[in-house]
């Protein structure tokens, strides 16, 4: 798997959060061989969120995906 297979997701506008997390997780569960920390996982998912929702958890660390959902 490339990275830029998990860039590409982002949240859709019907899309609540959790879902969101959810569909990202099952995408990179599916491709477990990039070798990525649960870190830098966490910010390609932060990411992919819209904009509102980033800039209102922009001085959050998420450190995990479980946290960031």
């Amino acid at each position: 798997m490339k990275l830029s297979y998990l860039t590409a997701i982002w949240k859709k506008s019907d899309e609540s959060v959790p879902d969101y997390i959810q569909r990202f997780r099952d995408v990179r569960n599916r491709y477990f061989s990039l070798n990525l920390t649960d870190s830098q996982v966490t910010v390609l998912a932060f990411q992919g969120l819209t904009g509102p929702i980033r800039e209102k958890f922009s001085s959050q660390d998420f450190e995990s995906l479980s946290h960031l959902a």
